[in-house]
């Protein structure tokens, strides 16, 4: 890149332009990964704790579920519950970081079990209960997990970019700009030798007048 530089002021005050624009965007990147790289702490560890949550739920469900075993068969279960339910799920946009991860949106009221409650035990209620809610951390558990996803795709690229701003185009704009003064200067001192030759002449021709 360094022979096609044209060395001229014009040109190192474009290069000083673009070292300036370089270094803000670099500052700006910078800042922006540095604040993305806290968001995703925040965010896994709201997946690492809502996490751990589920599968403590999920146990205590599947201990519910063993104590209905003892008053109803599991393919009595089955046979009350075979019915396939549908529910309607919405994936929305939200922004975090400027960065687009989804936003889950659901109304679990439009999910039914439909059983008779004469013909069945309590603790089967309380596996249904228990059963809705976990189905709406699983949820959040599942939006968390690509928000991770996302921000960890995105701070990579944003990495990247930082990195061949602060180590490729800096260092490159800044040794032009060292050539190019330098040409600069070595045209200068030429002129002024020339100059300085050429008043010498002159003084000569006068002197031999």
């Amino acid at each position: 890149m360094a022979d096609a530089i044209n060395p001229t002021r014009l040109e190192l005050t474009k290069l000083k332009n673009q070292l300036s624009v370089s270094l803000r965007g670099h500052h700006l990147l910078k800042d922006k990964l540095d604040e993305m790289i806290k968001e995703f702490f925040i965010v896994i560890n709201n997946y690492k704790d809502l996490r751990n949550l589920v599968e403590d739920k999920f146990f205590k469900i599947m201990e519910s579920y063993n104590r209905c075993l003892v008053a109803h068969f599991d393919r009595e279960l089955v046979e009350r519950f075979g019915k396939e339910e549908e529910l309607e799920v919405t994936v929305l946009n939200k922004s975090v970081m400027n960065t687009i991860v989804p936003k889950i949106s659901f109304d679990l009221s439009k999910l039914s079990f439909l059983y008779s409650i004469l013909d069945t035990s309590s603790s089967l209620d309380i596996v249904i209960n228990d059963l809705k809610d976990l189905f709406i951390e699983i949820i959040h558990l599942a939006e968390l997990e690509k928000t991770c996803y996302i921000l960890a795709r995105e701070i990579e690229r944003t990495r990247r970019r930082v990195n061949a701003i602060e180590h490729i185009m800096i260092p490159e704009i800044e040794k032009n700009i060292k050539i190019i003064r330098f040409k600069l200067d070595e045209n200068e001192r030429s002129n002024q030798i020339r100059l300085m030759k050429s008043k010498d002449i002159l003084l000569k021709k006068e002197s031999n007048k």
